[in-house]
């Protein structure tokens, strides 16, 4: 797996919750209804050997963030002899499975459900490739801000930034809702287009948690939801473009444009890796299933 900084970033706030495990060091557990805590390392040393997670050379070291410090656990796995050392120091997150023996919803039907209620808050879902992003500012705010200066202080821009649109050019259509009004229909968008995406807020970095990114050049899923943004409550809004002289940006909204925001769901826009590249998959599948009912 390529290990790109948002990826990391993402794992190393959210592992337990994502993989649904508990966070405890396995060497001090405290037993259900029990005071005493016990020693619980062997049975993370059994679960590595049952599930066949064996490192492809020699060492393998897994670095994990926890809810109390970022520690690590080093293990070192012999191929041939399949001889284990396992050394904790602090909290180690235990991944593997002190979680394993709780009966669950098999995963293809839960991550079924997880689409179908994405799709159903979803006017548009697409697999699209990032191609800019313009902050929308009050124009006055940053007039102000500059004032006296050659430029503004970009640690200042939350003062004058009232949301970033995100431009991207739509690769894959995976399910589009049909207007519910005939008489007013919405537009229909093609491999090819550009979509609009508006997020509140400045620009967000890639690694600040819970907060949507589009990167340029990266290629997205994303469940959309239209939005008509009112010129009332963006009357001293533009469209600021780096590249192009004050005198040239837009105001903002332009009518003529179609805005989409992001569904509010912590899965509604995933970067297509080797990680979420399943994903996508089972998405377009359930896409299809949908519209086949229709």
């Amino acid at each position: 797996m390529a290990l790109k900084p948002y990826l990391v970033g993402r794992w190393d706030r959210n592992e337990g919750t994502d993989i649904r495990c508990s966070r405890p060091n396995p060497l001090h557990i405290k037993p259900p209804g029990g005071d005493k805590p016990t020693n619980r390392s062997d049975e993370v040393i059994n679960n590595i050997d049952r599930l066949g997670c064996e490192a492809s050379d020699q060492w393998s070291v897994v670095s994990c963030n926890g809810q109390m410090t970022p520690d690590y656990g080093q293990m070192t796995i012999s191929q041939n002899t399949m001889k284990r050392k396992v050394r904790f120091q602090a909290v180690l997150i235990t991944l593997l499975v002190l979680t394993v023996g709780v009966p669950a919803v098999p995963q293809s039907k839960r991550r079924q459900k997880q689409i179908e209620g994405l799709i159903k808050k979803s006017d548009l879902v697409v697999l699209a490739v990032a191609q800019a992003y313009y902050p929308v500012i009050d124009i006055e705010k940053y007039r102000l801000e500059r004032e006296g200066r050659e430029d503004t202080d970009p640690r200042q821009r939350s003062k004058y930034t009232v949301g970033t649109v995100y431009k991207l050019s739509i690769k894959e259509v995976l399910f589009q809702k049909s207007p519910k009004d005939p008489n007013n229909p919405k537009r229909i968008f093609y491999p090819d287009d550009n979509i609009m995406i508006y997020v509140p807020g400045p620009p967000a970095h890639p690694l600040d948690f819970g907060k949507i990114t589009f990167l340029p050049g990266t290629e997205y899923l994303a469940f959309l939801k239209q939005i008509n943004l009112d010129p009332d409550d963006f009357r001293r809004g533009v469209r600021q473009d780096v590249n192009a002289p004050m005198r040239e940006w837009e105001s903002f909204p332009n009518p003529a444009e179609t805005y989409f925001e992001v569904v509010r769901d912590s899965l509604a826009a995933k970067p297509i890796d080797e990680v979420w590249e399943k994903f996508a998959d089972q998405t377009r599948a359930v896409a299809r299933a949908i519209s086949s009912q229709k």
